[in-house]
């Protein structure tokens, strides 16, 4: 089930609601590296509640890492950098699965080590291991986002090799020794790491959420000393979604119920006593045309104690309204999680209330 209270920050977002988390909670995510951009990238990939997060580097904790590795404390130096980032993703989510894996993708491992994601995010630092990522996510027809910093400045791609666009189409011949360097060899603020995987982790939310990403087939370079932004188109023929294919249902949905203009009918029918509906708001609303018990929730209370307080049973009709509809479907998912299995709520809030008893 999902913990709304934890979570309701992003549900709330336009577009995102209780689908998009659920999408989140069913993920499989693999992040190769626990380092600079690993850092940020398992810190907010945890904390948004993706399912489950496979951790893959084979280095140990340096004391030099702590400058912009910020999962690593002092204490993890000499320990495996995989087993130190488990730790501290379970310490930031207890709820989600984590495997950590302390060794090297190569050519023998990578395509099984790989298999079984629905995204890989690539938080290396080295151009082998990045064609490495990008040849086994061809093998496996999954999308890859990976980052590079480099001095002052970062870059990261929205990769699906399905759809023609991997790491090869960036960097087609291998990248000269001299822009091989690692972030200690090269030199790298701290800062920039966490602003490119903060980039990495946002376009990877949006691909786990089946949000149509604007970089996909792009560069999207950033620059700290001008503070720019800049995107090179690479792949100029777009597909309309990357590979996640759209999930039609999630498991126990049957007990809620999405109200629009053209289903609300067959919930009221199906009613076998009148529903109650709440109204979690401060608006004026005319509630004169409903013809069934109307309660106004104080938006200051805890909405689910309230509506349930005031519900004779768990098998009740109840419809909730809100003004927008993201809270009244997040509580309506909340009751259902309770017990309750006769739970509506109107999409779009007091719009679609409107156009069903006012007409308008």
């Amino acid at each position: 089930m999902i913990n709304l209270e934890r979570y309701e920050p992003q549900i709330s977002l336009p577009n995102f609601g209780i689908s998009g988390q659920k999408y989140l909670s069913l993920a499989r995510v693999a992040v190769v590296g626990a380092g600079g951009l690993g850092s940020p990238v398992l810190s907010y990939l945890s904390t948004a509640g993706v399912g489950h997060l496979s951790i893959i580097d084979f280095d140990v904790v340096k004391e030099r890492n702590l400058q912009r590795q910020f999962i690593h404390k002092e204490s993890s130096i000499g320990e495996s950098k995989a087993i130190s980032a488990g730790h501290f993703v379970k310490s930031r989510n207890s709820e989600m699965s984590v495997e950590s894996m302390d060794l090297e993708l190569n050519l023998a491992n990578s395509v099984d080590i790989l298999s079984d994601h629905d995204l890989i995010i690539d938080a290396s630092d080295n151009f082998d291991t990045r064609y490495l990522i990008s040849d086994a996510a061809g093998q496996l027809s999954v999308p890859f986002i990976s980052g590079a910093v480099h001095r002052y400045e970062g870059h990261v791609y929205v990769c699906s090799p399905a759809h023609g666009f991997d790491y090869r189409s960036i960097f087609p011949e291998p990248v000269p020794d001299d822009f091989r360097n690692s972030c200690s060899e090269s030199g790298v603020l701290g800062p920039i790491c966490g602003i490119v995987g903060s980039m990495m982790t946002s376009e990877a939310l949006k691909v786990l959420t089946r949000k149509r990403t604007p970089h996909f087939g792009s560069v999207l370079k950033f620059d700290s000393l001008s503070m720019e932004l800049s995107t090179l188109p690479i792949l100029h023929d777009l597909p309309d979604s990357l590979l996640l294919p759209e999930q039609e249902s999630f498991p126990d949905d049957n007990s809620v119920h999405i109200l629009n203009r053209d289903n609300y009918v067959d919930f009221f029918l199906n009613c076998t006593s009148d529903p109650i509906l709440f109204y979690i708001g401060s608006n004026t609303v005319d509630f004169s045309r409903v013809g069934f018990p109307v309660h106004t929730i104080d938006t200051d209370r805890n909405p689910l104690d309230a509506i349930a307080s005031k519900s004779p049973n768990q098998t009740h009709p109840l419809a909730l309204l809100c003004d927008y509809g993201m809270r009244s479907e997040m509580f309506a998912y909340g009751l259902a999680r309770l017990g309750f299995s006769r739970v509506a709520s109107f999409q779009l809030g007091l719009q679609t209330f409107r156009e069903i008893f006012d007409g308008s």
